[in-house]
């Protein structure tokens, strides 16, 4: 039998070989796109916002092909890393592309640009258009929103020479400083009143909004990201998570059986990254099986649980401090989807005000989010509870 290729891609920021229930947010990216291109106004920008895991990244990397695909359109993509600077980085890319897209030909024999990167067979050059924040100096407001702001205008400009937009997207932009959360709001907001072909995609975590509106971090920046479109990404329902997990096996050439469909879904409770892990694990235990059954699924299951320990589980609780280990310890000894920040508060014999910063800190980390059905707290990664229970029982700090 011919070798089939594992259709399942487990990895962070890995794009899976289907993007399974993030059809709204795509249609929403698609007439952001459309505003830009045909109609000529500057769309609001879109704020994805959801724990780690989810698929903000890919999405906001399918919206950029998107633009590729329909427009022609070049992307600058960037990612704010905790405690350094930003827009000093940024600006010089922009300033990259500006220049790249002023190499290629006219208007009438216009190159493809693909994503990150330009390139045209006529032209023969290609850049790479990535930044990462890296250190810059303090007290340099004033010339760090000069720059990008020229920057972007310059960038904007050179798109318009070649008939076309640009894709931005920013991915944890919850690490952004506050002060160049303000310049970067401002000036994208400028950009509206000129009514660029500029599509503005924006990943976080979901404390975001809490670090827009709170005054107590600094000056409130612009209201432009405010009044972005929002979009909440959660786990999948269980019809795309069965999608999810049997569309790209399917398309394979070695379907799943919906016995393994139904195990496969029931580990990964619908999220993203677990359905990757369990359907690499299940196809591979079907070696040269015409179908992946639920046999294979139950062969499967000791790995898969394995690869989720080690992957999600253990460095979440290795990355937690002493005091957030307690909380998570406690909130699984509770075994109640419902549990409430009060609930392990009175557990810990505590006011709930004196733990909701661990709360905080532990859903801005992506290891807790709260569920809005419930209104309790939830681990992100399904199984974490009762892995806790049975490795670090409520008390453990270490």
């Amino acid at each position: 039998m011919s070798r089939r290729p594992n259709p399942y891609r487990p990895g962070f920021g890995m794009e899976p070989a289907y993007l399974a229930g993030r059809a709204e947010v795509l249609e929403a990216a698609a007439e952001a796109l459309e505003s830009a291109a045909l109609d000529f106004v500057t769309p609001r920008p879109l704020i994805l916002v959801g724990p780690r895991g989810l698929g903000k990244t890919v999405t906001i990397r399918r919206v950029a092909d998107v633009a590729l695909e329909r427009f022609s359109w070049p992307s600058v993509h960037g990612e704010a890393v905790s405690g350094s600077p930003m827009l000093e980085p940024l600006s010089g890319r922009l300033e990259e592309m500006a220049g790249l897209l002023r190499q290629q030909p006219p208007r009438a024999s216009r190159g493809r640009i693909t994503g990150g990167k330009v390139a045209a067979g006529a032209m023969g050059i290609s850049g790479e258009v990535e930044w990462a924040r890296e250190s810059a100096g303090q007290g340099q407001h004033e010339h760090i929103a000069a720059r990008f702001d020229a920057a972007l205008h310059d960038v904007m400009s050179a798109a318009d020479e070649r008939d076309a937009g640009l894709v931005l997207t920013i991915d944890e932009l919850q690490n952004a400083d506050r002060g160049e959360l303000g310049i970067l709001g401002a000036a994208l907001q400028r950009m509206t009143h000129q009514n660029a072909p500029l599509v503005v995609v924006v990943a976080a975590l979901p404390g975001v909004r809490r670090l827009l509106q709170d005054r107590a971090r600094g000056p409130k920046p612009p209201t432009y990201l405010e009044r972005a479109e929002w979009h909440h990404l959660g786990h999948l329902p269980a019809a795309d998570a069965r999608d999810a997990l049997e569309r790209p096996a399917r398309e394979a050439g070695r379907p799943l059986t919906s016995g393994a469909t139904d195990v496969l879904a029931e580990l990964a409770g619908g999220y993203p990254f677990a359905l990757q892990v369990a359907g690499k694990y299940a196809w591979r235990a079907a070696g040269d099986a015409a179908s992946v059954t639920a046999a294979h699924a139950h062969q499967a299951e000791s790995r898969i649980r394995r690869d989720l320990e080690t992957s999600l589980f253990q460095s979440r609780w290795d990355g937690a401090a002493p005091e957030e280990r307690r909380y998570l310890s406690t909130l699984a000894a509770l075994d109640d989807s419902a549990a409430r920040n009060a609930d392990v508060a009175k557990r810990l014999g505590k006011r709930p005000n004196q733990t909701s910063y661990l709360q905080e800190r532990l859903v801005h980390k992506g290891t807790l989010y709260p569920d809005e059905s419930s209104g309790g707290l939830r681990f992100v990664t399904p199984g974490m509870g009762a892995w806790l229970r049975d490795n670090y029982p409520e008390g453990t700090q270490g």
